[in-house]
């Protein structure tokens, strides 16, 4: 199990996900607009990612919207239990 850090403006919010899916969906639970479809939720998502960085987001996809959050630092990845 992976533990990560999110930003999500001016707090921090440590959890546990083994995939993007798990990660959007923690990201989901202390959302507004938690009951959106997926594609709705991940594009207002980036969106207010975007606002708050001043980066690009991509919304495609579970996968390329946790890349971003990544490299965007919104989300750390602070321990890998498989690598340790």
């Amino acid at each position: 199990m992976r533990t990560f850090k999110y930003k999500d403006g001016d707090s921090y919010s440590t959890f546990q996900a083994e995939n993007a899916g798990d990660i959007v969906n923690f990201i989901r639970k202390g959302s507004w607009s938690s009951s959106q479809n997926d594609k709705e939720f991940l594009r207002k998502t980036a969106k207010m990612a975007s606002m708050w960085s001043g980066k690009s987001f991509r919304y495609d996809s579970k996968d390329s919207f946790v890349k971003d959050l990544l490299s965007s630092g919104m989300l750390v990845e602070v321990s890998n239990e498989q690598n340790s």
